[in-house]
């Protein structure tokens, strides 16, 4: 019998990103019906399968092909030594796209594999005689300048199989393993912790009773041993040299994983997290069981998977290095930032200098040598965007700017231009002005600045045409408020509204007015208030005459 779920981890290579992802997918129609055929491979069987009769007619007929997913780089530099220039006229069966295909090209050319023109270089011809990723290739010929190739090439096997080292359930036995492997110290490496777990076995012929005992897979250690043993092999014939420059083996491989994975470099963002940027701007965790615990290190396995019903780009097989080998390394890849940001945790303006290897930032020093101008414009946005609250930025202010917006709609011979979105951002960034925090600003009163946009003659033009009080002709004095839908409410009690006459501010800007009752809440609100006295009024004050007899009711 077969239970099929419907799903497999089927690796994907993403060429925009350059990462391995190992996702939970849906199978094919194909994958399902050659699951089924194992019920059935000896004598009848029964296949369960957990989806439903519409759902498989959904699904997909066959997989992708695994040369329109995966990475192609250790495929285009076979056929470029082959002899095929131009890939993209290559007749192949199943064509992959043309990104994969500029990715491989890309990664190759990093390598020093190929030159600007696409053509296979030297370097190339090296690399394309070892058979695995061109990655590890250009390992192979820098450990032999560095007289680390026996070590690189069973760290390269190593890394092409499972994994060497297994969990001990006896707490006491797992640390004396890890005592004698050098575990319990930084290793720098996760790769050496590997080389260092063969080298014990080796040591030991590979002896099966004793990998059990300390938890290393033996058939692993095995095969990792012939694999090397056919790199040095290949080596040799290409010329390089496999003799160890003797003592410090295990700093200069990391030097040489360096220059085989430059665009895997990560940095910790943080101490307190697995969290690290990667240059390209992508972002990843440092896999927990790692050993390295370095901010700087290089990842020879990114790979996107599900990690607790979440998908995230996992870092492992890492190696730390130095930030003075990328300097020797890739001396082009460097370059500085001086920028000016502001900071929403500490709630201020700071200057950072930022040390950046190709777009990952290695190394920031702050700085309180902030420009006046740069640190208002930064904290002007801030305000701009809610992130800091003036104290003194209130209603009183607002209807200040709407005031000036009726004398510029009512009186355009005075020529006064109304408060915009730029406006006001010219004048909040001329309030920060000297200010380098959220302290520094919050408590500046803004109507001064506001009033200090307009020229004096403007400004006398606001306060008498669009006033915060207005007289009636009764000679009493009326409150007047400006509201957000450009409304003009002059608001009284009715006793302040005998005998005055309808008015117009300055002679043109209409209003509406706001009759209070004693209680100082509407009695009513009209814009014909000679109509208010004939119609409306005497059912009004007959009601508020009862509630209010001490008061004046004409």
């Amino acid at each position: 019998m077969v239970v099929d779920s419907g799903l497999a981890r089927i690796p994907v290579h993403d060429p925009l990103r350059g990462i391995n992802t190992l996702l939970v997918q849906g199978i094919s129609q194909a994958s399902a019906a050659q699951r089924a055929g194992r019920a059935g491979r000896e004598a009848p069987g029964h296949c369960v399968r957990l989806w439903s009769l519409r759902e498989h007619e959904s699904k997909a007929p066959f997989e992708v092909p695994e040369i329109r997913r995966l990475d192609l780089a250790e495929t285009v530099l076979t056929l470029k030594a082959s002899g095929y220039g131009d890939l993209r006229a290559f007749p192949w069966f199943e064509a992959p796209s043309d990104t994969y295909l500029s990715r491989a090209e890309s990664l190759l050319g990093d390598l020093g594999a190929m030159d600007g023109s696409g053509a296979l270089t030297e370097m190339g011809r090296t690399l394309a005689a070892f058979p695995l990723h061109p990655r590890y290739s250009r390992l192979f010929v820098e450990a032999s300048g560095a007289g680390c190739l026996q070590a690189a090439t069973v760290a390269a096997a190593l890394s092409q199989e499972r994994s060497l080292i297994l969990p001990l359930e006896d707490k006491r036995r797992r640390e004396e393993r890890e005592n004698l492997l050098g575990l319990d110290r930084d290793l720098k490496s996760d790769l050496l912790a590997d080389l260092k777990a063969w080298q014990w076995v080796a040591s030991r012929d590979f002896d099966p009773g004793f990998c059990r005992q300390w938890g290393i897979q033996g058939q692993v250690a095995r095969q990792a041993d012939r694999s090397a043993r056919q790199f040095l092999a290949i080596a040799r014939q290409q010329g390089l040299s496999v003799e160890s420059a003797g003592e410090g083996d295990a700093d200069r491989l990391r030097k040489c994983l360096l220059t085989a994975f430059p665009d895997h470099l990560a940095m910790r963002l943080d101490k307190g997290t697995l969290r690290c940027g990667l240059v390209h701007g992508r972002k990843g965790m440092r896999r927990r069981e790692s050993l390295v615990e370095d901010p700087l290190f290089v990842s020879a396995e990114i790979e996107e998977r599900n990690v607790g019903g979440e998908v995230q780009v996992m870092l492992g097989m890492n190696t730390a290095v130095e930030q003075e080998w990328l300097r020797e390394l890739f001396p082009d890849g460097f370059g500085e930032k001086d920028d000016v940001e502001y900071d929403v945790w500490q709630k201020r303006v700071r200057r950072i200098r930022r040390t950046v290897f190709r777009d990952l930032v290695i190394r920031e020093e702050e700085s309180l040598d902030v420009p006046t101008d740069k640190a208002a414009s930064l904290l002007a946005s801030e305000v701009n965007k809610g992130g800091i609250r003036l104290k003194h930025w209130g209603e009183k202010e607002e209807s200040f700017i709407r005031r000036v917006a009726l004398v510029a709609q009512y009186f355009p011979e005075y020529e006064i231009e109304p408060i915009g979105d730029e406006e006001r951002g010219l004048i909040i960034e001329q309030l920060c002005m000297g200010a380098f925090s959220e302290k520094d600003v919050r408590e500046r009163e803004v109507m001064p600045a506001l009033r200090e946009w307009l020229l004096p003659e403007q400004l006398a033009m606001v306060d008498e045409m669009a006033p915060d009080r207005v007289m009636l002709s009764n000679g009493r004095q009326a409150k007047v408020r400006y509201e957000v839908d450009g409304r003009v409410i002059v608001s009284a009690t009715i006793q302040h509204f005998y005998d005055a006459k309808p008015l117009k501010l300055g002679n043109r800007i209409p209003v509406i007015y706001e009759l209070l009752a004693p209680s100082h809440r509407p009695a009513q609100v009209t814009e014909d208030i000679a109509g208010f006295w004939e119609s409306s009024y005497p059912m009004v004050r007959k009601e508020l005459k009862a509630r209010y007899p001490k008061h004046e009711w004409r």
